[in-house]
């Protein structure tokens, strides 16, 4: 078994066939690393681990998986100081302890922000980077910081949308960009599910307005009457088509 550092991490990949593998550090027991295959299907998340044995009625022992968080989030050293936290509570057979300590290794909201800053919108166009970066800090950021990932409730998604209902189109989008990230939170394994789903989007107004063959006389006849370079550059629009 080897030594789990940060450079052996970094170089490890998934045999051919496996979709997932779990290599056990050497020196501290129970502490491990997961490496588990993407949808993709080319890469893979590396996940740190803590393996408890459970002695069983019949004798046997059951063996329990806490996860402590995304090598991205947590390098070698970090997650080892985590894992020994839990596993001297779980020593102890102090359980609220080890709870405490399972609750301390999971990350925070503004983890999970630094996370998908670079996972996700350093992927996208230049204007979607922007739109991206101006919600969560305008509004996504300043509800959920200090909050734990794995503790943010659908109640709590829904008080942020609620708050936002003095501007429905941003409401909407923000909500959006906070069901992509609660996404990304759970490929991290730090939360199983999506507390964005089920939460009901507001009516937008529609930006666009269309003529029909009701409204084309009076538009054509109104067209005409516009005097002026303002006139001939509308009129030059509508006849090409051309976006201004």
């Amino acid at each position: 078994m080897p030594i789990l550092s940060d450079n052996y991490v970094k170089s490890a990949v998934l045999p051919a066939g496996r979709d997932e593998l779990i290599i056990r550090d050497s020196k501290l027991s129970g502490f491990a690393l997961r490496l588990r295959r993407k949808a993709d299907g080319k890469s893979s998340s590396k996940t740190w681990l803590v393996f408890q044995e459970l002695p069983m009625r019949d004798g046997k022992r059951k063996r329990r998986k806490i996860i402590i968080g995304d090598f991205s989030v947590f390098p070698a050293e970090k997650a080892k100081a985590e894992a020994l936290a839990i596993l001297q509570a779980i020593e102890k057979g102090d359980d609220p302890a080890a709870a405490k300590a399972v609750k301390k290794a999971q990350p925070p909201f503004e983890d999970l922000v630094d996370d998908f800053e670079t996972s996700h919108i350093a992927t996208k166009k230049p204007e979607t980077r922007k739109d991206y970066r101006a919600r969560i800090r305008r509004n996504i950021l300043p509800y959920f910081k200090g909050k734990r990932v794995a503790d943010i409730t659908g109640e709590m998604v829904r008080d942020f949308f609620r708050r936002k209902r003095s501007n429905p189109t941003d409401a909407n989008r923000s909500l959006a960009v906070l069901s992509v990230m609660m996404g990304r939170a759970i490929e991290l394994g730090w939360r199983k599910d999506n507390p964005c789903i089920g939460i009901k989007k507001n009516t937008e107004t529609a930006r666009d307005d269309w003529l029909d063959e009701r409204d084309l006389p009076q538009f054509v006849k109104a067209l005409a009457e516009i005097e002026g370079d303002c006139g001939d550059l509308i009129r030059f629009l509508t006849v090409s088509g051309w976006r201004v």
